[in-house]
């Protein structure tokens, strides 16, 4: 049986600020954006004011509580936009609710690796059991059709378990792997679910095995 979820929110926080890379990954709050279409950034310029940084996480709500069947199959369907040059991955975050300008951080477990941010690999989320990967990582973007992104089986599990399903989509080859860009900014750009109608909304696409009918015989 096929399932489709829409999400109950969404929204991309983002911080863009003349600071250190350290101190903007492991910011507390960024400006929220639920506009219809936008995107996830990771970037560094530099000028007399010194050097810019700009990470950006999409963080997404599902309502999961009609789920409680083994799921065969899940898939995560984001409608891509305009530019598709940045790296993905999911993880399960820990907002609630509709996104605040203040969920900027709220990546579960994600609190000590953010405090040993130096841009070079000290607060990476990769070998830390705790940081639950909800994909791979996604290294090509449509930028005119949906994107697929298979969900894990600690997803599965979690859909499964919870009645709500929160993730955030991050940049891997460098918020994830807390490496800073240098003299580059990286984007993917996509419709969240404030664009109008559904035919451009995410969404995630569930499948749960069906219940066998077992008839038994007497001899």
């Amino acid at each position: 049986m096929s399932t489709t979820i829409f999400p109950s929110y969404d929204g991309v926080v983002y911080k863009f600020v003349t600071d250190t890379w350290a101190n903007t990954r492991n910011a507390h709050s960024g400006t929220l954006n639920v506009t219809s279409s936008y995107y996830i950034q990771n970037s560094h310029t530099s000028g007399r004011g010194g050097d810019t940084y700009q990470i950006g996480r999409y963080f997404l709500e599902f309502d999961t509580s009609s789920i409680n069947k083994t799921i065969t199959d899940a898939t995560l369907k984001i409608y891509g936009n305009t530019m598709g040059t940045l790296d993905v991955i999911l993880l399960k975050s820990s907002q609630t609710g509709a996104v605040l300008a203040g969920d900027f951080n709220e990546i579960a477990n994600a609190a000590f690796p953010l405090v040993l941010s130096d841009g070079s690999g000290a607060g990476s989320f990769e070998p830390l059991s705790g940081i639950k990967k909800y994909s791979l990582e996604i290294d090509t973007w449509s930028t005119s059709g949906y994107n697929d992104i298979a969900l894990t089986d600690d997803a599965k599990a979690d859909i499964i378990a919870n009645d709500t399903f929160n993730c955030v989509l991050i940049g891997h080859g460098y918020d994830f792997r807390d490496i800073a860009p240098s003299e580059a900014w990286y984007r993917a750009q996509f419709y969240q679910d404030a664009f109008g109608g559904t035919s451009r909304d995410p969404y995630i696409e569930v499948e749960e095995q069906e219940n066998s009918v077992f008839f038994g015989c007497n001899f």
